[in-house]
C-alpha cells in the first residue's frame, strides 16, 4: 500500500525509527526491549505517530487505501 499524500513521511520509517529509538531508550534505561509491557510500547509508537502525522491526518494518506473491497 502506497500513501495517498506523498508529502507526508513514509509511516514505514516512522515505525522504523521508533523501533530504534526504543532500543536505544532501552539500552539507556539497561533494561532489554522484550521487557517493556504493551502499553509502553503503545505508547512509543503513538508518540512517534503523533510527531510526525497532523493529528486530523486520515489514515489512508498514510498507510494508503488498503486492499479493495468487494
Amino acid at each position: 500500500m502506497e500513501p495517498t499524500n506523498p508529502k507526508l513521511p513514509n509511516p514505514h520509517d516512522v515505525i522504523e525509527a521508533a523501533g530504534e529509538m526504543m532500543e536505544v531508550l532501552c539500552k539507556m534505561r539497561g533494561i532489554e526491549v522484550d521487557d517493556l509491557s504493551e502499553e509502553e510500547v503503545d505508547a512509543i509508537m503513538v508518540m512517534a505517530m503523533e510527531d510526525n502525522f497532523p493529528p486530523d491526518t486520515p489514515l489512508r494518506d498514510v498507510f494508503g487505501p488498503g486492499p479493495k473491497r468487494d
